[in-house]
């Protein structure tokens, strides 16, 4: 059974509601706590990447070889001591792996170096032979869809014949046959197909950064199915099953709901929605493929259920300590596996068996964490200066210090995606060592309807980042942030923001850590990856584009006014990255050299857009915890990362 989400929000929902806090009241003392060695944030995860084998009496997961690597490993659900490791790889790049219906293989997806270039494996459980299935390179390898019904066939789009451009193809795992499905016309983005792995319809991306919904005839042509605008475009389908159509749907809304078309009268059904946020995941049956459990945006509420069958199984869950999710289910749909993870947990894993309405804990997977005292996210509202709500989430240092502490405000990425109430490694990381850690999804951020998604749009480095600055300011008032010891820091989007928040209102932040960020907005222009070109419409919409806002971009992007720095930054990029290019991080640090700023920069030669390897990762958040301890007094672990 498929768990299908939006890629840009995440699907861990949870309890505690907090619409605001006050440091005078709500702050108090917090315990003396101990460094946590970097490597139980950073480093290989004991157990990631689980998955539940379709007859529901076996699990797989990645864990760490006696090499450290991680490869995936098996084991029965009954017996919790013995687990075989069925691949060997020697060095890092499993991207997810999942069983073959037939339980007979586990297939696997692997990069290499993190180029995005991916290849497709296959495990033999029997002889535990890994083959190579689809072996083309420098192409790219995503999963369409696989079904119960034809167990050693896959359904696979891969840009083999031009690297812009994905084809649709199946693929015969057992004989390595591989057969062309549909040709890309040029301009479509994604393809989907039903359960007897038929080609049902495609994304094809419009010239006003809008998309449509087509539908593949018996003739072979394309027919338009829906279209949704460029302010609409986070819509997208999510399952074709024989006349209908389920997808994600704002036309005529402004939040994203659940909805069913019918492709031949085009008739829409609203199947689940919310007034303030976005359906955000839904569980579709294995069998009959209709949706029984959906989930909204709100963090603070559980799943709830669709079909009335589900109904009970649905409320004995929502018992547990926080909203729960989904992560499969076994092919006869009596056992569910269950992910579950709060504030101040990493994810734990349970079992619920349906017949009996059973849920047994199956395994922790960072147990390594659970004698550490970690600290508690509180959910806060804020006001920005031209009145939205920002939604954001605060997390308090751990030891013995009163307000106002130093803080860093951590920008995620996308930026269309969403900071959610779970655990979350790197405020974890910086609260244990002394600081605040405030993050607050700005306009742009997903999940809260289409209207504050587009609120963003060509407002990089202006309202965008004034919310920021208006969470800061928030921080201040409320005595929580020491105004003089206050750090801006981010991944992809977030590194942006973070250069643009250092040399754009340098009075704010004391310091700024950028890693994989692009400083300027040309970027997607001109260094990108191939494949990446048929979304441009789509990122001038949302950007500028280059040509007609020429100025606007200009003034936006941090690589044109590096003379205005005034305060150290540190900067991290990969030679491997596809999505911002290296050549953007040389052309930042030659104007760093050319003004004499203050900087620290990082490279890797093995990583793309982001570390994977826990190598590379605990050399970086080594690094980086020494800069922030230089410029924000907190403390780091002294021993050399080797």
């Amino acid at each position: 059974m498929h768990i299908t989400c939006q890629k840009y929000i995440l699907l861990h929902c949870f309890a505690l509601c907090i619409l605001g806090i006050s440091a005078q009241a709500k702050i108090k003392k917090n315990i003396n706590s101990p460094l946590i060695p970097l490597n139980l944030f950073f480093g290989t995860p004991a157990i990631a990447d689980v998955h539940l084998s379709p007859d529901g009496e076996q699990v797989s997961y990645l864990a760490p070889d006696n090499y450290r690597i991680p490869n995936i490993f098996v084991r029965d659900i009954a017996e919790k001591a013995h687990a075989q490791q069925i691949s060997f790889l020697a060095d890092y790049g499993i991207t997810e792996h999942w069983w073959s219906y037939d339980q007979q293989k586990i297939f696997f997806l692997y990069d290499q170096n993190g180029s995005e270039n991916t290849q497709l494996f296959g495990i033999d459980l029997k002889t535990k032979k890994s083959t190579l299935l689809t072996p083309y390179s420098d192409t790219q390898t995503n999963i369409i869809t696989y079904s119960y019904l034809y167990p050693s066939q896959i359904i696979v789009q891969i840009n083999k014949d031009n690297k812009e451009l994905f084809d649709a193809y199946k693929l015969d795992t057992n004989t390595g046959e591989i057969k062309l499905l549909a040709k890309n016309p040029e301009n479509f983005s994604s393809f989907f197909a039903d359960e007897q792995l038929s080609i049902r319809g495609a994304l094809r991306q419009q010239e006003d950064g809008g998309i449509e919904l087509v539908k593949k005839t018996k003739n072979g042509t394309w027919e338009r199915l829906a279209h949704w605008s460029f302010e609409d475009s986070l819509s997208t389908p999510l399952k074709f099953h024989r006349d209908d159509v389920y997808a994600f749907d704002s036309h005529g809304n402004n939040t994203l709901q659940l909805v069913k078309i019918n492709i031949k009268t085009l008739e829409k059904t609203v199947l689940a929605s919310r007034k303030n946020y976005d359906i955000a995941g839904v569980a579709f049956h294995p069998i009959s493929t209709k949706p029984f459990c959906a989930i909204s945006s709100d963090d603070s509420t559980y799943p709830f259920a669709l079909d009335s069958d589900v109904q009970e199984d649905i409320a004995i869950l929502n018992t547990m300590e926080a909203p729960w999710v989904l992560v499969q289910t076994s092919q006869d749909f009596n056992t569910w596996l269950i992910a579950l993870t709060t504030d101040t947990k990493p994810t734990s894993y349970y079992v619920y068996q349906r017949p009996n309405k059973k849920l047994s804990f199956l395994f922790d997977s960072q147990p390594a964490l659970k004698k550490y005292h970690l600290m508690p996210t509180k959910r806060i509202q804020i006001r920005s200066r031209d009145g939205l709500t920002l939604h954001g989430y605060l997390t308090l240092p751990s030891g013995m210090q009163k307000p106002p502490f130093p803080l860093v405000i951590l920008v995620h990425g996308g930026p269309q995606y969403a900071d959610s109430w779970e655990y979350h490694p790197r405020t974890q990381f910086l609260a244990n060592r002394g600081y605040a850690v405030l993050r607050v999804n700005f306009r742009g951020s997903t999940g809260y309807g289409k209207n504050f998604v587009n609120a963003a749009n060509k407002e990089w480095g202006g309202k965008m980042q004034d919310d920021l600055v208006d969470a800061v300011r928030w921080a201040i008032k409320q005595k929580i942030a020491d105004p003089k010891r206050i750090a801006i820091m981010g991944v992809s989007y977030g590194g942006y923001a973070a250069l643009a928040g250092i040399t754009f209102t340098p009075d704010t932040f004391c310091c700024a850590v950028d890693l994989f960020g692009f400083s300027t907005l040309e970027t997607n222009e001109k260094n990108t990856a191939p494949y990446n070109y048929i979304f441009l419409n789509s990122f001038r919409q949302s950007m500028g584009d280059p040509k007609n806002d020429a100025e606007l971009i200009r003034a936006r992007s941090p690589l044109y006014h590096v003379k205005n720095i005034t305060k150290p930054i540190f900067i991290a990029s990969s030679l491997n990255d596809p999505i911002c290019l290296p050549i953007d991080a040389q052309e930042l640090i030659q104007e760093l050299n050319r003004y004499n700023k203050k900087y620290e920069f990082l490279t890797f030669a093995d990583e793309g857009h982001g570390t994977t390897q826990p190598k590379n990762t605990l050399k970086l958040y080594a690094a980086i915890e020494k800069f922030l301890a230089k410029y924000l007094g907190g403390r780091y672990e002294k021993k050399s990362i080797s």
